[in-house]
């Protein structure tokens, strides 16, 4: 139906508006450093996001409300943006995790974009009040009063499980080229055998292991010529 064309690396990560709306926009993040606001009905690029040093990796999109409609975008660069998308300015920078923001959520539930959450991979979440974040310069707080708490269950030791295929995604991600790694998160993984996902990444460590195995002859002929 439509191919929206405009990044100049991977695409990482998309959001769309809510079913509402008939699901009118489209928000993208990529490699490039940017994310994009589709309009879905021409497939046309309505905003540019510009300002993170580093990849995106995760984008959330607002309702339509009185106070206008509002993006949050999650990088490598260890911070989360908050956007106002009529004009496609950065009103909020978020900073506060150690290591790159893997998740992000906002709730407009009423209107007004008050709470945004970001999940890092330095373990924690956070949950940030924006109070008067669209009205006033003040800097964005982690709030230590969140509006309802949760209960998360940590295993007593052992590896957590790789369940489901974003889990996965997310474990092949932090392994890198690292074969041994790979290897770790498919064992690790919930996914049948035959999953494409799971697939592709055995292959992918075959080439890795066949490329060292290669470079490893090479270097032993070479050695043996001197």
């Amino acid at each position: 139906v439509r191919t929206l064309e405009g990044h100049t690396m991977w695409v990482r990560t998309v959001a769309l508006s809510p079913a509402d709306e008939a699901c009118r926009w489209a928000l993208t993040g990529s490699l490039d450093k940017t994310a994009r606001l589709w309009d879905l009905a021409s497939g046309e690029c309505a905003r540019v996001l510009a300002g993170h040093s580093a990849h995106i990796y995760s984008v959330a999109m607002s309702s339509a409300d009185g106070g206008g409609r509002w993006a949050l975008t999650g990088s490598r660069d260890s911070t989360a943006r908050l956007w106002d998308l009529s004009s496609g300015a950065c009103v909020r920078t978020l900073e506060g995790h150690a290591n790159l923001v893997r998740s992000v959520a906002i709730s407009d539930a009423g209107g007004g974009c008050r709470w945004v959450l970001t999940a890092s991979r330095d373990l924690t979440a956070k949950l940030w009040d924006l109070r008067g974040a669209t009205r006033s310069a003040a800097p964005a707080k982690a709030t230590s009063s969140p509006p309802a708490p949760v209960a998360v269950a940590v295993p007593a030791a052992g590896p957590p499980a790789v369940d489901g295929v974003a889990s996965l995604l997310a474990a092949l991600d932090m392994a890198g080229r690292n074969p041994a790694a790979v290897r770790a998160a498919l064992n690790a993984s919930t996914l049948p055998e035959a999953h494409p996902l799971r697939q592709m990444a055995i292959a992918q460590v075959h080439d890795w292991e066949s490329l060292e195995a290669q470079a490893a002859r090479e270097a032993a002929a070479r050695q043996e010529l001197q």
